[in-house]
């Protein structure tokens, strides 16, 4: 996208989904998160949630369009630009549906529909949208492309699960949907308040020092925009089973704990340390020479990756026992701190201050999380789980560096095996790291049964 549109037509796109990303919390308040932990406990509950569930997102989704368009008229922008968020603000209504679905198969322990389901959502996206971009399309077209991937997303998840359970009906009793809404707001809060960490430096950075620098900017977080996904897989996998766990076997619990935080560990620390060397390399392989000034920007921004495996960690053992309200406190406290530095860092350092501000919001939060989770469930060691992966990632640092000059897919093959090998010969697999990897694979295999 940035070699075909340049860097003012990337920043234009970044702005749409920055600018409706604080609405994506309003479409269901988090239900689609309490359909996980709620359903994985009580499978007849499961039902009424769902469909009571789709009448209320009907709702509230709705509404939260209307929000949009409103909105979206208080900001100077063209109108291709705002006409592209109204598309997108469509995106989110169909968007609600979709994470009803997903909830559910959580539920349920079938990830492998919801698995199809966007899947192939977004391969229909990212192959219409390449042809789109190489084409000549516009700003518009590309979001249309987005939105008829979500309901691709939508239609075949609606058959999975009229499959699984049935087709699902508009429920309209009031009470659950108190009960819902009771239940759920502290998952909805805790996601609006992730986003604005996450989005609102983008529509800052757009707003206090043009499309250009935010262009800079979201080169650099474009490289490393889906791999959070590894950590949302894993422990949206596990926290059905966390939850069933810490009402019947809390010491499996901590097993499972553990097992994520090394897993995630062990893949987040590497991969920021290698990007951090080649980062000159990767911003010249997919962006070109004309944004040389998003290497600095990668840099630093890559360093979020492991902070935020972890964090998803621990964020998702506070919600399998019963604490997502401080969840949502702690992430509202590193929203805040990310919207009042920023305030700062992006008036006299650009993107640069926005990711600087990004990594101390990261770190904030890892003490946060671990502070409250040591004192509420289980302490877990930090040196005693990462010492193994650590020593091995920094050797691969310096094979890394020592190979700079070789071809860089030569070097990302090396490294890999290098890094694998050292760590399996450290005792890096342990079987309860086995164990915590067949329970998630066994759940997608099996569907979930026991």
């Amino acid at each position: 996208m940035a070699r075909y549109w340049g860097v003012e037509d990337l920043g234009r796109y970044a702005f749409v989904f920055a600018f409706i990303a604080p609405f994506s919390f309003l479409t269901d308040l988090g239900i689609n998160l309490l359909i996980i932990r709620e359903g994985a406990r009580d499978k007849e509950r499961l039902r009424l949630y769902v469909s009571n569930g789709i009448g209320l997102s009907t709702i509230l989704s709705s509404f939260t369009l209307l929000l949009v368009f409103i909105g979206i008229y208080f900001f100077k922008q063209a109108w291709d630009v705002r006409l592209a968020v109204l598309v997108a603000g469509l995106y989110l209504w169909v968007g609600a549906y979709v994470q009803l679905l997903r909830g559910s198969f959580h539920a349920l322990e079938r990830m492998e529909y919801e698995t199809l389901a966007s899947a192939t959502g977004r391969i229909f996206t990212a192959g219409l949208g390449a042809l789109v971009i190489i084409w000549g399309g516009n700003l518009i077209e590309l979001v249309l492309v987005f939105l008829g991937g979500r309901l691709i997303n939508l239609i075949i998840g609606l058959s999975l699960y009229k499959k699984k359970v049935g087709l699902p009906n508009w429920g309209s009793d009031l009470r659950v949907w108190k009960e819902l809404i009771g239940k759920a707001y502290p998952f909805g809060l805790n996601l609006i308040f992730s986003t604005i960490y996450i989005q609102i430096d983008q529509v800052m950075l757009s707003l206090m020092r043009g499309d250009r620098e935010l262009g800079f900017y979201k080169a650099a977080a474009a490289l490393m925009i889906n791999l959070p996904l590894i950590a949302g897989v894993l422990n949206s996998s596990l926290l059905p089973i966390m939850s069933r766990e810490y009402l019947a076997d809390k010491s499996r619990l901590i097993k499972l704990f553990e097992g994520s935080f090394r897993y995630l560990f062990a893949i987040g620390f590497p991969i920021a340390l290698g990007t951090t060397i080649l980062a000159p390399r990767f911003i010249a392989l997919f962006f070109g020479e004309k944004f040389v000034p998003s290497i600095l920007a990668l840099q630093i921004l890559i360093w979020t990756v492991p902070l935020r495996f972890v964090n998803s960690t621990f964020g998702t053992v506070l919600t399998s026992i019963n604490r997502q309200k401080i969840r949502m406190v702690i992430v509202g406290l590193g929203a805040g701190f990310n919207l009042l530095t920023n305030l700062w860092f992006i008036s006299r350092f650009g993107y640069i201050g926005a990711s600087i501000t990004t990594l101390a919001t990261e770190f904030l939060l890892f003490g946060l999380v671990y502070g409250n989770v040591s004192k509420l469930f289980y302490r877990l060691s930090i040196v005693k789980n990462c010492y193994r992966p650590f020593f091995a990632a920094s050797l691969m640092g310096v094979m890394v560096f020592l190979l700079g000059s070789f071809h860089l897919w030569l070097i990302l093959l090396a490294s890999i095996l290098f890094y694998l090998g050292l760590l399996y010969g450290l005792g890096g697999f342990s079987s309860e790291d086995r164990e915590v990897l067949s329970t998630v694979l066994g759940r997608w295999g099996r569907g979930g049964e026991r």
